[in-house]
């Protein structure tokens, strides 16, 4: 019958004595530890039997000198003399109990237990991937970190004191390189301390090494270039000699509306011209180039309408191009950029009805989004409608669904109830963006 062997210790740990004790719990022997390596390896320590000991049921015990003679072990199974002294009564270990038997004739997971499952596992894969994002983030973040660093210890050691400059001026520019990392040009002779002192601040801002002052330049254009610069993100060209106040000013308000280098005004562009080619800028999207000069304005006036509706850079007439090819041309791409039509059926009667829909009708939700109705991002949106919706049945009838008032709703509610969402949504619709305007 198996047998369970304890291991009897002294104070300092060391093993004395092993106790076998039978299954039943009815007899237990008791050996003088054996540590050597074979006695370790064949019979766990046991040593030489002292004791033999049984166990009565009523608890009393008996113990015995071992006796360890031939005789002993065939008459009297090893039990010699009884002990004088008996032993404590032996306390017998209660069994375990066994752990019921499992029921396993329905193996099959109910569907809530399905469920849950799913979603644990759903939560983790979305938590993993969550984390996943937030390592890159924090990698890529780390690497423009270090970037910058290395960036504004070349500035710092590229940045030496001029001749004509003075210590505070030398500080100020040695601070801006190290809030920004870039090479800073000193201030020159016709600038003055305060032009000096908000083109520093402007770099800051912008994070852009923006040129000093023009000597044509006066003190309002220089201010409204840096504010430009700082709202576009942009360096924006200093006000060319041939280039009014007006013309000037209307091209900063362009460059932030369309965040694109708009060009100034040619020295053989009209007002009118200019005026139109600023719309048509900040309408499509696209950088438009002034009129040539041999191009006449209603040819003008047609390239820059099928620019708009397109959202592509119409080319200007050639030598070899006559007026009616020339008219042809822009024809045919004003009308593969222009929806055919809106097909509507009215709900008591099947009669099909078409509407020409109107290219610039506004869109709620991005504008909601955006805050400017001519917004880059909103223009591009619209030519999506326009040129993607608005060319199959399924497009044509969410477009439908959108302007009979839900859009409107929806941007009211966005804008009152749930302005926390209005990043969410800009970050899908920046999505859409990019990936349309590829």
């Amino acid at each position: 019958m198996p047998k369970t062997q304890h291991l009897l210790r002294d104070e300092q740990g060391n093993i004395t004595h092993v106790r076998e004790v039978s299954a039943d719990g009815r007899r237990s022997e008791l050996f003088i530890a054996d540590n050597s390596i074979p006695a370790v390896l064949f019979n766990d320590r046991k040593g030489e039997r002292i004791e033999v000991a049984d166990h009565r049921p009523d608890g009393v015990t008996r113990a015995y000198e071992a006796d360890n003679s031939l005789s002993g072990r065939v008459w009297n199974e090893g039990k010699g003399e009884e002990k004088s002294s008996p032993q404590p009564p032996y306390q017998r270990p209660e069994p375990t109990p066994e752990p019921p038997p499992q029921d396993d004739s329905d193996d099959e997971l109910s569907d809530e237990a399905c469920e849950r499952i799913a979603e644990i596992m759903v939560d983790a894969m979305r938590e993993a991937r969550e984390e996943a994002e937030d390592e890159r983030n924090r990698q890529i973040c780390l690497e423009a970190r270090l970037a910058r660093e290395r960036r504004t210890a070349e500035a710092i050691a590229n940045t030496v004191q001029e001749k004509r400059e003075s210590d505070s001026d030398f500080q100020a520019r040695l601070n801006a390189t190290k809030a920004t990392g870039l090479t800073i040009e000193p201030v020159n002779k016709h600038e003055g301390y305060t032009e000096y002192q908000h083109r520093l601040k402007a770099t800051v801002e912008s994070g852009l090494p923006i040129p000093p002052q023009e000597k044509h330049e006066g003190f309002i254009e220089y201010e409204h270039r840096l504010a430009a610069t700082v709202e576009s993100g942009l360096l924006i060209q200093p006000i060319e000699k041939h280039e009014g106040y007006i013309e000037y000013e209307h091209r900063l308000a362009a460059t932030i509306k369309s965040r694109l280098h708009v060009q100034p005004i040619a020295k053989h562009e009209g007002y009118i011209e200019y005026e139109h080619r600023l719309a048509a800028t900040i309408k499509s999207g696209l950088l438009v180039p002034p009129i040539e000069k041999n191009e006449g304005y209603t040819d003008y006036e047609a390239r820059l309408k099928a620019t708009i509706i397109s959202r592509t850079l119409v080319s200007p007439k050639s030598d070899c191009e006559s007026s009616s090819d020339y008219d042809a041309r822009i024809k045919a791409i004003i009308e593969r950029h222009t929806p055919k039509a809106i097909i509507s059926r009215s709900e008591n009667t099947s009669t099909v009805q078409t509407q020409t829909p109107q290219t610039s009708s506004s869109c709620f939700i991005a504008t909601a989004v955006y805050g400017d109705v001519n917004a880059l991002e909103v223009c591009v949106l619209r030519n999506f409608r326009d040129n993607v919706l608005m060319q199959n049945g399924l497009g044509r009838q969410f477009v439908k669904f959108y302007y009979s008032g839900a859009g409107e709703r929806a941007a009211n509610f966005i804008k009152k109830h749930t302005p926390s969402a209005i990043p969410l949504i800009k970050k899908g619709l920046d999505y859409l963006v990019r990936t349309y305007h590829r």
